[in-house]
């Protein structure tokens, strides 16, 4: 008889509506480079992951691509409406009376991931927090948040180094690899990258709030079309704060940008891959990040990004000179327009961009990385040679851990062409 998986939710605890996105186009747009990986684990037999959300509807309730949504609670209060503020009382019932056998909180602070990891631990289920973003605060009942979890994952050392360095204990902190699909975002050939001198194709991509920079690659646009007449610049994402993207569109309207400016919107995970490999580079000024996907998706077609000197982990996956460029938030603007003098530069940190995401960040670490986990939880005695390998075409590289951990004790040296 075939033993029966065990249960893991994921959750992401704030409706869809907080990042500007519809239900009914969460599973097309939300998450989908750990998603697959989700999927090739679930495909492994042993593990059935499920994404849990929140919902503005007033019912529990399983959507079409296996996401699983809990009504909002308290709808009358003003936090209803705040990702960090949001609770739901049916989804901590679910937790107290039909628990997993473990969970993942995708979320660093908020008192409802809180209650959520409370209930986990009345129930002796062992929960993981992962930090997507930029976070070192500590408290009383945020340091017991952390320091009670099964693992808390980070996506790049800076993020680890951070926590440790104001309280937190290091070795409960784990760096989890933000694995990208580099079959789906393949890089562009040699020959691909075309060049106008007078026209740059300008991407950027992320949601439409202040945090993320889309003003400042917008004021930076800004400057590049004064001295290349006809650049573009697109934006792509979704939209949670419409007073900010009015007034993104009312400088574009006030400066006669309105031919070269385009607000695309949220774009589904198949379509990414060409609005990357059709641009010449990639801004993304955000002054905070933890590793956001989408450099590293740029990276891996071969468009470079242009990204904030301490802006945390973002600075670490691009090596300034060689794969990007990492700059002072100041010289934005200018910086900017020289390297765009400069198409032969672009050409070659574009290709060694791909390169170093091929080595550094494939989606196969990220699946060794959380089935490795998974299975210290569901088999605490196994060893690392126990971990079956992803299943056969579900992810575009495979190996075992063993192997990849001598890859990752090499350094990365970049193409000189």
């Amino acid at each position: 008889m075939k033993q029966t998986a065990h249960r893991f939710e994921l959750w992401f605890p704030f409706t869809p509506g907080v990042i500007g996105v519809a239900e009914d186009e969460l599973a097309a747009v939300h998450n989908r480079p750990f998603a697959e990986v989700l999927t090739a684990i679930n495909g492994a037999g042993d593990w059935q992951i499920q994404q849990c959300y929140l919902t503005d509807k007033s019912q529990p309730y399983i959507a079409k691509a296996a996401n699983r949504f809990f009504p909002v609670s308290f709808r009358r209060h003003s936090s209803a409406k705040r990702g960090a503020r949001q609770w739901s009382l049916k989804a901590l019932a679910h937790v107290l009376f039909n628990p997993p056998e473990a969970l993942a909180i995708f979320f660093a602070y908020g008192r409802f991931a809180k209650a959520l990891s409370l209930c986990a631990r009345i129930r002796r289920v062992p929960y993981i927090v992962i930090v997507g973003g930029w976070y070192n605060r500590i408290s009383k009942s945020q340091r017991s948040y952390f320091d009670r979890a099964f693992r808390v994952l980070v996506h790049t050392e800076m993020q680890k180094h951070e926590l440790v360095r104001v309280g937190y204990r290091p070795e409960n902190i784990e760096i989890f690899p933000l694995g990208i699909d580099t079959a789906r975002f393949a890089a562009k050939s040699a020959d691909e990258y075309e060049w106008n001198e007078d026209s740059p194709r300008l991407l950027y991509v992320g949601r439409l709030q202040a945090s993320k920079g889309p003003m400042e690659a917008l004021l930076a646009f800004d400057a590049v079309r004064q001295n290349f007449p006809t650049a573009t610049l697109q934006i792509v994402g979704p939209c949670n704060d419409e007073p900010f993207r009015q007034r993104m569109t009312d400088y574009v309207d006030s400066h006669s940008l309105r031919d070269a400016v385009t607000f695309v919107g949220p774009v589904s995970y198949d379509e990414l891959p060409r609005f990357y490999q059709q641009a010449d580079l990639f801004l993304f000024p955000s002054p905070y990040e933890g590793l956001p996907s989408v450099v590293l998706e740029s990276m891996s077609c071969g468009t470079p990004p242009v990204v904030l000197r301490g802006s945390g982990g973002t600075a670490e996956a691009v090596v300034d000179g060689e794969c990007g460029w990492v700059v002072d938030a100041p010289r934005l603007a200018y910086d900017v327009v020289e390297l765009l003098k400069n198409p032969t530069e672009i050409r070659r940190r574009g290709m060694n961009a791909a390169r170093r995401i091929r080595e550094c960040y494939s989606a196969q670490r990220t699946y060794d990385t959380l089935l490795g986990i998974l299975y210290k939880i569901g088999k605490p005695e196994s060893s690392e040679t126990d971990i079956a390998p992803a299943p056969e075409g579900s992810l575009p590289e495979r190996g075992h851990p063993a192997r990849l951990s001598a890859q990752r004790s090499s350094p990365w040296k970049p193409n000189t062409l």
